[in-house]
């Protein structure tokens, strides 16, 4: 193994086991997930939007969302945090368009 590489093998087995128990609906698989990747999905949102409540509204909505939909998760395609960060920047975007829409009308009505 080169010099200065570290192996997490603890790490990789808990993502394991935290991505089995969502799948499966364990009790507080949720908790564990939201714990675990909550801070990576608020990141990917705040970077999105310039409001850190929205920001906020969407990384509780992409918990619920991912909890609701977690039969259509696929460990073959990749990891739970990809598909989290996945729903997270769509619905950023939705809610960035959101905004920008109602800005565009507000700026309508108040030019005419």
């Amino acid at each position: 193994m080169p010099a200065g590489v570290t192996v997490l093998t603890g790490a990789s087995d808990t993502v394991v086991e935290t991505t089995k128990s969502f799948v499966a609906r364990e009790e507080g698989a949720l908790g564990a997930v939201y714990e675990r990747y909550a801070p990576a999905v608020l990141r990917v949102a705040a970077s999105s939007l310039p409001s850190r409540a929205d920001a906020e509204d969407v990384a509780r909505t992409t918990f619920v969302t991912a909890w609701r939909g977690r039969e259509s998760f696929d460990p073959a395609k990749g990891s739970l945090l990809v598909w989290l960060l996945t729903i997270a920047r769509r619905r950023s975007i939705e809610v960035a368009e959101v905004r920008d829409d109602r800005g565009v009308r507000c700026a309508a009505v108040m030019t005419n």
